[in-house]
């Protein structure tokens, strides 16, 4: 919703010239699934939505392209907290990107699950860290690929990010389990196919692709998990893990 100090100073003006601009047909999108008729669906949207009007933008949308990061990022906060915490992040490219497929199963690999490698290493064998996480944003602008993780008490965040680093090169010098790669594509293609199986599952799905402007990626998502090697995810990660596109956080009293 925005920040504390934005919200407080709204006005019922701003609140409803926000809706006038954003709630509008020419924004819009209708998703209907289920056992229907298409020739009914359109006749009764016509009928009900056409004399709704979309009215002038008030502020037209402005994309700005973010310029190429020249060199590794470190930020550090303090705020009161028991713990240290750590982000470090690598630029990747936008939802619809043919390597995002490898980058979702390298997301799995590494931070999915009790067998997952980081919960493996750095929460169960290490025991230094409580929760980890290690995720590629699919959004309609190049984005993250982002792990979190958070200490346990008296872990330094810098022990940890050495540990998480060390993965990473692991990972970019082909370490990979065969076996973890064709578990984790029976997994998404069996989460994939059971997604298609309700009609609202089946209506979020597609409405969040028209949403972000190319349903052609969902629509060869199980041809392309098909193709996935251990070799494309070893790629991606040679590609992305790049340490000068590197940002890290790190969060401590």
């Amino acid at each position: 919703m925005g920040f504390k100090d934005d919200i407080k100073n709204w006005t019922i003006e701003d609140i409803k010239e926000f809706h006038a601009n954003y709630y509008q047909p020419s924004n819009a999108i209708i998703i209907v699934a289920g056992d229907i008729d298409a020739k009914t669906v359109f006749e009764q949207s016509e009928k009900y939505f056409k004399d709704i009007k979309s009215k002038p933008v008030l502020y037209p949308s402005a994309h700005q392209v973010e310029p190429k990061q020249d060199g590794a990022k470190r930020v550090e906060l303090h705020k009161e907290s028991e713990v240290q915490m750590i982000a470090i992040a690598y630029k990747i490219p936008n939802f619809a990107h043919p390597d995002q497929i490898a980058l979702s199963a390298l997301s799995e690999l590494l931070s999915n699950g009790k067998s997952s490698i980081l919960q493996k290493h750095l929460v169960d064998d290490k025991k230094m860290v409580n929760q980890i996480y290690g995720y590629n944003m699919e959004n309609k602008d190049p984005s993250l690929f982002l792990f979190l993780a958070v200490c346990n008490p008296g872990v330094e965040a810098e022990s940890v990010e050495k540990e998480l680093l060390q993965i990473v090169e692991e990972i970019k010098s082909g370490k990979i389990d065969e076996h973890e790669v064709q578990k984790i594509k029976n997994t998404t293609k069996a989460d994939f196919i059971f997604s298609l199986e309700s009609a609202s599952n089946l209506a979020n799905l597609f409405g969040g692709y028209f949403a972000k402007g190319d349903i052609e990626p969902l629509l060869h998502y199980e041809e392309n998990i098909n193709k996935l090697t251990k070799e494309d995810i070893v790629e991606v990660a040679k590609k992305y893990f790049v340490p000068e596109q590197s940002t890290t956080v790190i969060l401590r009293k």
